[in-house]
């Protein structure tokens, strides 16, 4: 029991649950629903069993009187017969056979129970009132009924009489035939119906089946004038409940119309005790049935209640990994209900989030770079202060020496001086230019001198000893773009770092600048010969920390600045490959809406080689 007062407790008061704030009303509710049903059951099917009741004990006292009835039509019919065989006895022409019918049919009445009244006519001085008019209607010839009330050794009964008159000699005789409605006749009656029967004579019981004296009186206390003056005045059956021995009966009144006038009560009553017990039976098993459906129906909603309230566990879970920080964390829910788009939209927020969060991150990581690389700027513009000034002097002085002796031996080494000096000139500028710090200004800019700016500060990888060769297609044709130098010198740089990494024992890395066939866009294509990437990894190559190097060799994060610098440009970036086979990037930008297609405005750098001539290893 402390377990039981526990769980209850703990359930449905302090918890406060979903499922207890579900379940607890739905009991309440659906047991108050099943004590009305069942009160309202029990109301009518009271109502129907009073009324089957009622139907019932009017069917047996109407079947009891309908037998008294025969009774006196038979009763009257021996008494016709009698004063027949009387009239033709009579006669001195009569036979002895007629005689003998006479005498077996006074035998047969006996035996049926009907009495024959030996000079009747003695009635008109000894008997009561009813038995003297009686008596005097026989006299007069009138076949004549009644019940008479009369009262034998201080013992009442109810007795049906009957004259019937015939002719001797020239006058008037008559027969009186009859029968008691006395106990004995009841019993006979009560042995067909199967109930018990009584005759009042107004308060008093004259005649029953009782055995009990006491159900006697418990009968008269049921006699009240307005009953009698229903019965007897009006002729209504009336129906009342008596309780005898502790048991509930039925009873009806009845006017016993066997006369001219009502004098007797005819009554009957039914036992309901059956009818009640199984009335008491179909209200315990419609309880029962309601007991089960309510458990099952508790059932039902305890688990439709389990399977939503799980969900919401997991959504509160799912909730409190995101506080402590765990952006990984998700929820599958397969019921196709709201509670399963709500799962789906809190993943999708998860999801926005932990993308938020890798982006912050990835910004983060930009603004230490971006750091590094303001402090090298600061660096590089010291360096190119301090090597400018003898850059300076050797250019001029190789110059100065070109002009005195231009044919003279020299000439070949001094020219090579003087474009190594300008090489190391455009190195260090590209170098000062993309350590600065990033300029947000967007300018007008050449992307044939920003792809060679870029070059120039890589260029020293694709050493001749190691069989590189750089091939440029740079379209002169090609128009200006706006956005900002030093961020694009970002981009090529890396782009060509990848392609140098990709191409360890040696390759070809060509790039290419041309218009789209509209003439809106401008295309770089950037390919190299080396290792290639697999499609798998294709859809993945622009994610923050995805890269296929070693930790010495990357961080994931170039390609994935690479992609956010081109957007910012209003650019896109693709990339194409297969393993053994190279890689190509293809960086498209829009051009200037002023600019015009058939007039270009890139130029070549000077000291540049030309566009597709390589550099071959001398090897």
């Amino acid at each position: 029991m402390g377990r039981v007062s526990s769980f209850c407790r703990d359930f449905f008061i302090e918890r406060r649950s979903i499922q207890s704030k579900i379940l607890f009303p739905f009991i309440v509710f659906s047991f108050l629903a099943i004590l009305m049903v069942v009160l309202l059951v029990f109301q009518i099917l009271s109502k129907n069993i009073e009324a089957r009741t009622d139907r019932d004990v009017l069917a047996y006292q109407e079947t009891a009187e309908a037998l008294i009835l025969e009774k006196k039509k038979q009763t009257i019919q021996y008494g016709s017969l009698l004063a027949f065989f009387r009239s033709r006895s009579a006669k001195q022409a009569e036979s002895v056979l007629e005689r003998s019918m006479d005498i077996s049919h006074m035998d047969l009445l006996v035996k049926e129970g009907v009495k024959i009244y030996i000079e009747p006519d003695r009635f008109l001085n000894g008997g009561n009132r009813d038995q003297r008019e009686l008596v005097k209607r026989g006299m007069r010839g009138e076949s004549y009924s009644d019940l008479i009330f009369k009262t034998t050794d201080n013992t009442p009964r109810f007795d049906f009489d009957a004259v019937a008159p015939y002719e001797v000699d020239g006058r008037t005789d008559f027969v009186m035939v009859g029968f008691s409605l006395d106990h004995d006749y009841l019993d006979e009656i009560q042995s067909l119906i199967k109930n018990d029967l009584f005759i009042l004579q107004n308060d008093r019981v004259v005649a029953s089946t009782f055995h009990d004296p006491q159900w006697h009186k418990k009968i008269e206390a049921k006699i009240t004038p307005q009953l009698l003056q229903r019965t007897l005045v009006e002729g209504e059956n009336v129906l009342a409940k008596v309780y005898l021995s502790d048991k509930e009966y039925k009873a009806v009144y009845a006017p016993l119309s066997l006369g001219a006038t009502r004098k007797a009560i005819f009554g009957l009553i039914m036992s309901t005790n059956d009818l009640a017990q199984t009335k008491r039976k179909v209200i315990n098993n419609y309880i029962a049935v309601s007991v089960v459906i309510l458990v099952i129906l508790t059932l039902i909603n305890f688990f439709i209640v389990n399977a939503m309230s799980r969900p919401l566990k997991e959504m509160a879970l799912l909730t409190d990994s995101v506080a402590h920080g765990d952006l990984t964390h998700r929820i599958h829910i397969d019921s196709q209900d709201e509670l399963s788009d709500l799962a789906d939209s809190l993943n999708n927020m998860v999801a926005a989030l932990q993308k938020q969060r890798e982006e912050l991150d990835l910004t983060v990581e930009q603004l230490i770079h971006q750091e590094k690389l303001a402090s090298l700027g600061g660096m590089a513009a010291g360096i190119a202060h301090e090597v400018g000034n003898p850059l300076s002097i050797i250019v001029g002085y190789t110059r100065m020496l070109l002009r005195r002796d231009p044919r003279g031996e020299n000439r070949d080494h001094l020219q090579r001086i003087s474009e190594a000096a300008r090489r190391i000139e455009r190195l260090s500028r590209s170098l000062l230019m993309y350590s600065r710090p990033t300029v947000q200004n967007q300018e007008n800019l050449d992307i044939n001198r920003v792809i060679e700016d870029s070059l120039a500060m890589v260029e020293h990888q694709f050493k001749e000893e190691r069989n590189y060769r750089v091939v440029k297609r740079l379209s002169p044709n090609v128009r200006q773009l706006t956005g900002s130098p030093s961020r694009l010198q970002q981009v090529f740089v890396n782009l060509f770092n990848n392609s140098f990494q990709a191409m360890p024992a040696g390759g070809v890395l060509t790039i290419s600048t041309k218009s789209s066939d509209d003439r809106e866009m401008l295309v770089v294509e950037i390919t190299d010969t080396g290792t290639g990437i697999p499609p798998s990894q294709l859809p993945r190559i622009f994610d923050p920390f995805f890269t296929t190097k070693s930790e010495e060799k990357g961080t994931g994060l170039g390609l994935s600045i690479t992609q956010r610098i081109v957007s910012d440009h209003h650019g896109r970036i693709r990339v194409a490959g297969a393993p053994g086979e190279g890689t190509t990037f293809t960086i498209s930008f829009p051009y200037l809406p002023s600019g015009s297609p058939d007039q270009p405005v890139s130029q070549t750098p000077q000291g540049s080689p030309p566009a597709d001539r390589p550099r071959r290893s001398n090897r």
